[in-house]
């Protein structure tokens, strides 16, 4: 009888750990997306600061190029 027991709580052990992985799998893909998320802004963002600068470096150059000319 306790060995029917102890094989019991085995398996709600194990049913358990399947639970908590399954838990932990479903948690880690949210986090995975949320950062490939934040990632992806993160460089939408920065293309957007570098081709603002881009256009202010194009149009300060062409200014003083042209002040260079004259």
């Amino acid at each position: 009888m306790l060995q029917k027991q102890s094989l019991r709580l085995d398996e709600s052990q194990e049913q358990e750990c399947q639970q908590l992985s399954d838990t932990l799998q479903y948690e880690l893909d949210i986090l995975r997306a949320y950062q490939t998320k934040n990632k992806n802004q993160a460089e939408a963002q920065r293309d957007r600061e570098r081709k603002e600068l881009q256009e202010r470096v194009s149009i300060r150059r062409s200014l003083l190029e042209s002040k260079v000319r004259f």
